[in-house]
């Protein structure tokens, strides 16, 4: 536990209290939307209910009505919602919301007040994909196969199966050993995904060899512990991975070598990674996570503790968000 505390300036009610009104780590998403010039925070949960915050304001003090842009509830539960160019030929970024399955796409539309009562928002739907079997869990998406065009997805199964979709196409891969969903990113600068398994283990498929059902391993690291998250760091030159474990902390390159690594003494409840450069280095980045002890640890990346604050909360997901003056303000979500 720190000495310090961490200071609360914003908070908002996500859900109504009723059963199953629940949240976890993937029900928030944080990005520009859109032609909105501020960015979003998008909260969705498993009743369907969908809710898109917007804090323009640098010095909030408190929660205020038109902080809530807008407030829907779907027909389907929503397991995760994605921002990204959805939409081939079009250059802003789209809503995705994955469904049990179904994945769908929107487009915000924004019109500005013109009095005190604030902005005006809808959610245009555009398209459908219909998933090939039930039961998604996790959605990825990016520019597959080096893609220039638009966003593709990645739909993770309750099975561990994994599904590809661009546009029209769809391709659905099991991956050996793989019977449940384990923490998984995609790395752009490689074209790969990397798994963090049960078994302990790092593993890297090529994009190419997964879409043609030859799943072959690129590179596997044992990391000697199950995994708890998988975050990437986008570099000027490479990537880096960032792998949490139940008692370590590592850091590891896109090829599959170890760069550095770290006992903890606690176990991680959310963390998030971010670029920050400075003047003599500007590929350094910083780990924030969220420990059981309801600590909040910021970690350099040679993984030495730089700053740690007690928390009035325990979260399931933490984000940074920015206005259009301030950077860096953390966002955690309670379930």
């Amino acid at each position: 536990m720190s000495l310090f505390k961490v200071q609360d300036l914003w908070s908002a009610q996500c859900g109504d209290g009723a059963a199953g009104d629940t949240f976890h780590a993937h029900s928030l998403t944080i990005g520009m939307l859109g032609e909105f010039e501020h960015e979003l925070m998008i909260v969705s949960n498993s009743t369907g209910c969908l809710k898109i915050f917007c804090l323009a304001r640098d010095n909030p003090a408190g929660y205020l009505s038109d902080d809530c842009l807008l407030e829907l509830c779907l027909a389907h539960p929503v397991m995760q919602t994605s921002i990204g160019k959805y939409v081939s030929g079009s250059q802003i970024t789209y809503l995705a919301t994955l469904h049990p399955k179904s994945i769908s796409i929107y487009n915000l539309h924004v019109i500005p007040g013109t009095t005190q009562h604030g902005n005006e928002a809808q959610l245009q739907h555009i398209q459908d994909y219909r998933l090939a079997q039930f039961g998604s869990f996790r959605l990825l998406s990016g520019s597959f196969g080096l893609n220039s065009f638009h966003d593709c997805f990645a739909v993770v199964y309750l099975d561990g199966s994994l599904e590809f979709l661009d546009q029209n196409e769809s391709v659905l891969v099991s991956l050996p050993d793989v019977l449940l969903p384990c923490p998984i990113v995609y790395v752009g600068t490689c074209d790969s995904f990397v798994l963090q398994t049960d078994d302990a283990m790092l593993t890297c498929y090529r994009y190419q060899n997964l879409i043609s059902k030859k799943p072959s391993i690129s590179w596997s690291l044992n990391l000697g512990e199950g995994g708890l998250g998988l975050s990437l760091v986008s570099l000027s030159m490479s990537s880096l991975l960032v792998c949490v474990g139940e008692r370590t902390l590592s850091v590891v390159h896109e090829n599959g070598f170890l760069v550095v690594a770290k006992r903890i003494q606690y176990s991680t409840q959310c963390f998030v990674t971010y670029n920050h450069p400075l003047p003599h280095d500007q590929d350094n980045f910083m780990i924030l996570i969220v420990s059981d002890t309801q600590t909040m640890l910021l970690y350099d990346k040679h993984l030495t503790l730089t700053w740690s604050a007690s928390l009035l909360r325990l979260p399931v997901s933490v984000k940074l968000y920015n206005t259009l003056h301030t950077s860096g303000k953390a966002f955690i979500q309670q379930e």
